[in-house]
Parts: structure tokens; C-alpha cells; sequence
């Protein structure tokens, strides 16, 4: 399956499979959050478009174009463009290129997963980069704290790119079933909830009101069952990933 970036005359573009590092995880004690495999596969589940310079960016609050501030920091070189041009407090990056999709691929344009940022919140669309030729899509970031300064540095992911099968979301049929209609599935839930009960009881871990107090008993508070693909009968899941492994953009014809 090909993802095809046309990249404009002139200009260049860092993009890169997306990282799975995030700075608020590595600041957690023990850098506990990638212990939350879910949370590490979503930040690298596709490619990230970076900042070529560091942009300053602020909003009064108001609705027009001009009542957002943008100060470059450094040599723009040929990268993305960043304008105010809808107003409403959005900064608009301007990508220059292209993308294409294979027939009944769509492309999810959102901001980096799990990438927390003050005073600015990323938007998503979800694009029909299949067929549509005529002009590309922006990349755009709403603040959402008027007179506070919001920094995107060089370097930084600005936009992150999965594709997505047109139509699959709509071919899903959801419903709800009592877990009591499905005595399997109730007893593997129970077996799974009392191997954790047990396993935070030897750890001395106690809830007070809303608040998990942590145990006196450390030395291994981890159970890594879901990481290491385990189900409640401890065996193990099919096509488990702990790491996901994304090809970067090639040049040429390779």
C-alpha cells in the first residue's frame, strides 16, 4: 500500500514516522507513562510533519484575521507557511505538497497524539487524498488562551497523518450485550479483575475516596500482562504488537 507525498517546486518538508516519545511522559516519575502500551502505540500510529522555524503565535481573542500575531524566530528556509487566515484565534500551516492515497484511502489529519500543548488545541480532518488533486490541506491549531503566547518550536510535530479506510466506520454495527449473556467472556473479565486486585493487594496499594495511594511494596509494580500480549488465561494474543515499525518516506522510485 503507497502513500505518495507530492512535494511542491522549492520547497522541502521533515517528515518522519511519528515518535513515541512525548516530553509530559518522560517527566512522569520512572517515565511511567510508556508502561501504558495503548498510549505509546497511538503516538507513533503514523507520520509527522515538523516545524522548519520556531513560530511565535498569540490572539486577543477576537474574531478577525488580524487580531492573531505571528513572530518568526529564525530563517524560514522552504518549509511550511504559517498564516491567519480564518480568523477566530487559528493559526493555519500551509503544507506544500501533495498527498495521494490508493483507491478508498482517506487521510486523518489531526495533531500529534498525546502531544499536550497550553493555551493551543490541534483541529482534525479527515481527507479523501484518493481522488482529490485540484489543491492540498492545511494544517490548522486553535488557541484557546487570548494574550498568552504559544510557541511552536522548530522541530516540534505540527500535524500527524494516518490513513484510514473510507467507509469503515460506517460499515461497523456497535451494540451492547450484558456481560451476563456472555458467561465466557464474564468469566474471563472476572479472572482478569481478580489477578489485579490481588496483584495491587501485595503491593499494599489502597484507594482512599478518589485518590490511588501508592504501596509500600515497590519492587515490581508492574504486571505487564496487555504488554506482553497475555490474556486472563495467560495465553498468548495473536498479532500482539509492542512496538510499532513505520517506514519513512523513500525518494525515487523505490
Amino acid at each position: 500500500m503507497e502513500l505518495i507525498c507530492y512535494l511542491k517546486d522549492g520547497h522541502t518538508l521533515d517528515i518522519q514516522p511519528a515518535s513515541s516519545r512525548r516530553d509530559w511522559m518522560d517527566a512522569t516519575p520512572g517515565q511511567h507513562a510508556y508502561r501504558c502500551l495503548p498510549l505509546s502505540h497511538a503516538n507513533q500510529h503514523g507520520w509527522e510533519i515538523r516545524c522548519a522555524q520556531t513560530i511565535i503565535v498569540s490572539w486577543s481573542g477576537g474574531p478577525l484575521q488580524s487580531d492573531l500575531t505571528l513572530t518568526p524566530v529564525g530563517p524560514s528556509g522552504a518549509g511550511p507557511t504559517v498564516l491567519s487566515a480564518f480568523g477566530s484565534g487559528i493559526v493555519t500551516f500551509q503544507v506544500p505538497c501533495l498527498f495521494k492515497t490508493e483507491p478508498g484511502l482517506n487521510l486523518w489529519v489531526m495533531g500529534p497524539p498525546n502531544h499536550i500543548k497550553d493555551g493551543a488545541q490541534a483541529l482534525s480532518g479527515i481527507v479523501e487524498t484518493d481522488w482529490l488533486e485540484e489543491h492540498s490541506f492545511t494544517m490548522n491549531w486553535k488557541l484557546t488562551r487570548p494574550g498568552v503566547e504559544v510557541v511552536f518550536q522548530k522541530g516540534e510535530p505540527f500535524c500527524f497523518l494516518c490513513p484510514v479506510p473510507r467507509g469503515l466506520v460506517e460499515s461497523v454495527h456497535p451494540r451492547i450485550v450484558p456481560m451476563v449473556e456472555a458467561p465466557r467472556v464474564a468469566a474471563a473479565h472476572r479472572q482478569g479483575t481478580q489477578r489485579r486486585a490481588a496483584f495491587q493487594a501485595s503491593l499494599d496499594i489502597q484507594r482512599e475516596g478518589h485518590t490511588m495511594q501508592p504501596g509500600i511494596h515497590q519492587g515490581a509494580a508492574w504486571q505487564r500482562h496487555y504488554y506482553r500480549g497475555l490474556d486472563a488465561n495467560n495465553t498468548a494474543a495473536p498479532g500482539h504488537q509492542t512496538r510499532l515499525t513505520l517506514r519513512p518516506f523513500s525518494t525515487g522510485e523505490e
